[in-house]
């Protein structure tokens, strides 16, 4: 029960790191000036758009990595238990 109940406080502190960058990154979106430059470009954004930009981009790659880590350490275990192992 209590590793369930980290696994749900992990997850939801994610979500929340996630809902932060993100609504940081809406600065972006509604200010954005059309004929200056391309929608997306790092040139078309500010100094702190460039670093929400960037923390948000470096937080996909940190949760992709734990997924990653979490799907090998899954695996390892489950056929480390397995009846079939030699």
């Amino acid at each position: 029960m209590k590793s369930l109940l980290m696994i749900a406080l992990i997850l939801f502190l994610d979500a929340i790191i996630y809902l932060i960058l993100r609504i940081a990154q809406m600065d972006y979106e509604d200010n954005f000036n059309g004929p200056l430059s391309q929608f997306g470009s790092l040139k078309s954004m500010s100094n702190t758009q460039v670093i929400y930009y960037v923390a948000f981009q470096f937080w996909h790659v940190i949760n992709l990595f734990l997924v990653i880590l979490i799907g090998i350490k899954y695996y390892v275990n489950k056929n480390k238990h397995s009846p079939n192992n030699i």
